[in-house]
């Protein structure tokens, strides 16, 4: 079974590998097609579809850009800028983007990035949020309530108008920043985490001294009764019990294993986006992998437990089945004034 398992892995990669490939180049052209057509929420579904199944670099680039266009047609300026320096972060650097038609989609998304901030720096102020560490949870409080969760480093585009943000980073201590904006300004938000303190325990008491023993006269230990010439075995064995309970625990212990690797894959995903700038898909697919890794995390932890707890029941099984005794073997142990003495014949 072993041996078959490669296998089947490589048979089932190369079938749904050109599939999925076919699925989003469909959902990309599907896009193209909306947006030359003006219907912006069509072309908006398409091309976050084509992004979720994108198993490339250059796919998921494509539906950004054309996530970003289709934004733009539907007046979401803010989302679609957001979109545009996503795109621009993820691809720079990367050897990808050295082609020369890749160049040019940068340079063209620079500019339209640039077009779009200009107009909204005309009603609104763009707020750029730092943090050390980055990834530290954003939440902006102003005159119209709570604004949209994002994640350092961020940029917010935000009405002119007194706000309170507060950046949260687990293990570390939460701060908050009072800000006050008026439209076209640019500040900087930055802040260094301090990691949160331990308490200290508190002191143990001094111990009392300990009483001296009082001397005690051993009593002569007394005669024990006679060994019996043999011990029956009528008991069953326990090791057929013990390999069964101890396979239960290594099978228990393998499907925790696998519910664990799959949560560590969503993990990885999650620290990806994390590095992404937030747009309402990726938002809603980091809920989707948090809840998925919660729902793992109890599987796995009852998993890796029961198999524990399986595998020590037939550990102890198989240790008592071999000490179990023999009609060669017997022992008498026989409490006495001053302990136990045991006499055997073996």
């Amino acid at each position: 079974m072993r041996r078959l398992t490669p296998a089947i892995v490589v048979v089932l990669l190369l079938v749904w590998a050109p599939r999925a490939r076919a699925d989003v180049a469909e959902h990309l052209q599907r896009g193209k097609r909306a947006l030359l057509d003006k219907r912006g929420p069509e072309a908006q579904a398409a091309f976050e579809e084509g992004a979720r199944e994108a198993t490339t670099e250059t796919e998921r680039w494509q539906a950004q850009l054309g996530l970003a266009l289709a934004l733009v047609l539907q007046d979401e300026l803010i989302v679609a800028a957001q979109t545009y320096r996503a795109f621009l972060r993820a691809s720079a650097g990367h050897p990808s983007a050295t082609a020369d038609k890749w160049k040019r989609r940068r340079a063209r998304a620079a500019e339209d990035l640039a077009t779009l901030e200009t107009n909204l720096l005309a009603t609104l102020a763009r707020v750029d949020v730092q943090s050390v560490p980055s990834g530290a949870v954003v939440r902006a409080l102003g005159p119209n309530g709570d604004l949209p969760e994002l994640r350092t480093p961020a940029v917010m585009y935000l009405p002119a108008g007194q706000y309170n943000v507060t950046l949260e980073l687990e293990g570390f201590e939460t701060k908050s920043l009072p800000l006050a904006i008026e439209a076209g300004q640019r500040p900087l938000l930055y802040h260094s985490f301090n990691p949160v303190r331990a308490p200290e325990p508190p002191p143990s008491p001094a111990p009392s001294p300990a009483p001296s023993p009082e001397p005690t006269v051993a009593p002569s230990p007394t005669p024990q009764p006679p060994l019996p010439e043999s011990a029956g075995d009528g008991d069953s064995s326990l090791f057929v019990p013990a390999v069964i309970v101890g396979a239960a625990g290594v099978l228990a212990i393998v499907a925790g294993a696998i519910v664990h690797g799959v949560a560590l894959g969503d993990a990885d995903e999650v620290i990806a986006l994390q590095s992404e700038d937030p747009s309402a898909s990726n938002i809603a697919r980091d809920r989707e992998l948090r809840g998925r890794i919660d729902d793992f995390q109890d599987a796995y932890i009852a998993a890796y437990v029961s198999g524990g707890v399986l595998l020590a029941a037939g550990a102890t099984m198989f240790v008592l089945d071999a000490l179990r005794p023999s009609p060669e073997m017997s022992l008498v142990l026989s409490p006495t004034d001053v302990g136990v003495v045991w006499q055997g014949r073996f």
